[in-house]
This record gives structure tokens, C-alpha cells and sequence, in this order.
């Protein structure tokens, strides 16, 4: 005989409440997403980043290939194929992270939405590697003349703009294998997810080069220093040499500005990127 159960209201509060529970549960599992200020604010600074960018680093490539004066100084050299690893990173990884903020969401598709994440993490490395042998370089000219006079400066052209993409690319190899790039509904755009990946990033491709510019430009300032206080002492140098001496140390003193300004506005972004 079958039997009827009424159904009270103390039970229909129970079952609400758990379904309210369960319901809130599962929102709160949802992976959040930017606010529509967010991604506002980020598509407009990106906008201007980009417009500006591309300006810049157009007219200062057109500018230095256009003279040949300019064109044969090395340190113009590393200067025009940093703006060419900056145009890569403006015209297509910024892009589409822009886009992705406009749109709230990404429209590359996955293999554009993976080949950012690649390209990021390239000429991340690449700029930061340029800075390092560039430094390298400062130090060598100031340093060791004497070696810089015996040095094939083609063959170490060519060696340090292979390196500071070759060296990046090497490093991307682990996410390569493992397949380990996933899209982040919080970032609107692809993220590593292998650990090693991160690690490499980080250590390989932001913490070794900063450390390899900060010890050359510490070596640099403390021979300068000293060779500025033997000259004091001895005033025997010759008005070339001085000339000279004055000339690469007003260079390096630039360089040592710049990397500054860039370590100050860019490693935040970079390390957020590294870890993202």
C-alpha cells in the first residue's frame, strides 16, 4: 500500500536552504573574471601603449639605418634590434591582450592565444639578455680596451644577437613538451601552468641578466672612480686619452640611467608575466 508524505514546511526551508548552499557553492567555484572598469582601463592604456610604441620605434629605426654612421656604432646595432624585438611584442602580443580587454575576451583563437604566451616569454628574455651584453660590452670597452682592441667586435655582434634569442627559445622548451599553456578567464588570455616554466623564466630570463648588469656596471663606476683619482694624482694622462675616458663614461652613465628607469618600470610587469 502506498503512502503519502506531506511535505511541511520546516522540509521545504531545509531543501532551500541547501539548494541556496549548494548553489553559492558552485558560483564561488567559477573562475572570476575582470570587471568591465578593469578591462576599460587596461584596453585604453593598452591602446595608447601601442599607438606610442609602434611611433617610437619606428621613427628610431628609420632614424639610425638611415645613416650610415649610425648604422656601423655596435651599441646601434643592439639599440635597432632591440626596437625590432619591441615592435614583435607591441604589434602582436600587446595587440591581442589589448583586444582581449575591448572585447572581454580573447579573439585570437587558441593557437594565437598560445603563440602569445611563446612570444611573451621570447622577447621578455631578448630584451632582458640585450641589456645584459650590452652591459657586458660597456664593461670591455672601459674596462679591458686592450682586450676590446684584440676582440672581433662582428663576431661579437653576431654571437650576442644569436644568444639573446636563441637562449629564450631554448627556455620555452619545457611548456613545449608538457603542453602546459591553459587560457586564465581572470587574465582573458592564455597562462604557463608548468612550474619549471615559471622557475626557468624567472631565473634564466629576469633574476641572471639582471645580476650579470648590475655587477658590470659596479666593476665599470669602481675602475672609473679609481682611474679618475690616479689621473688626479699623476696628471700625466694625455688630452686624448682623457677626452676619450670622459667620452665612455658619459656612454655608460646613460646606459647605467636607462637600465635603471627600465628596471624600475618594467620588472614589476615582467615578473607578473613570469608568474602569470
Amino acid at each position: 500500500m502506498n503512502e503519502t508524505r506531506l511535505v511541511t514546511s520546516s522540509d521545504w526551508s531545509v531543501n532551500t536552504t541547501l539548494s541556496n548552499y549548494y548553489q553559492q557553492k558552485n558560483f564561488s567555484n567559477l573562475p572570476r573574471e575582470p570587471t568591465r572598469q578593469a578591462t576599460f582601463i587596461g584596453a585604453i592604456l593598452a591602446i595608447v601603449f601601442i599607438f606610442f610604441g609602434l611611433i617610437g620605434n619606428i621613427i628610431l629605426i628609420t632614424t639610425i639605418l638611415s645613416a650610415k654612421k649610425l648604422r656601423s656604432n655596435i651599441i646601434n646595432i643592439f639599440i635597432v634590434s632591440l626596437q625590432f624585438n619591441d615592435l614583435l611584442n607591441i604589434g602582436f602580443n600587446q595587440l591581442f591582450v589589448g583586444l582581449s580587454y575591448a572585447h572581454r575576451h580573447w579573439v585570437g583563437g587558441d593557437l594565437i592565444c598560445t603563440l602569445v604566451v611563446y612570444f611573451s616569454t621570447i622577447c621578455m628574455g631578448c630584451l632582458l639578455w640585450h641589456h645584459c651584453l650590452i652591459a657586458i660590452h660597456r664593461l670591455i670597452v672601459v674596462v679591458y680596451p686592450n682586450f676590446l682592441r684584440r676582440m672581433s667586435v662582428k663576431t661579437y655582434v653576431i654571437v650576442s644577437l644569436v644568444i639573446t634569442r636563441v637562449l629564450p627559445i631554448t627556455c620555452c622548451i619545457p611548456s613545449f613538451l608538457t603542453d602546459s599553456i591553459r587560457y586564465s578567464h581572470r587574465a582573458l588570455r592564455c597562462s604557463i601552468g608548468n612550474k619549471l616554466q615559471i622557475f626557468i623564466n624567472i631565473t634564466v630570463l629576469i633574476f641572471l641578466p639582471n645580476v650579470i648588469i648590475i655587477i658590470c656596471f659596479i666593476v665599470i663606476f669602481v675602475h672609473v672612480f679609481r682611474a679618475t683619482n690616479t689621473t688626479v694624482r699623476t696628471n700625466t694622462n694625455t688630452v686624448s686619452a682623457s677626452h676619450s675616458l670622459r667620452r665612455e663614461i658619459r656612454i655608460t652613465k646613460m646606459f647605467a640611467v636607462l637600465f635603471i628607469l627600465f628596471f624600475l618600470g618594467y620588472h614589476p610587469y615582467g615578473f607578473v608575466r613570469a608568474y602569470d
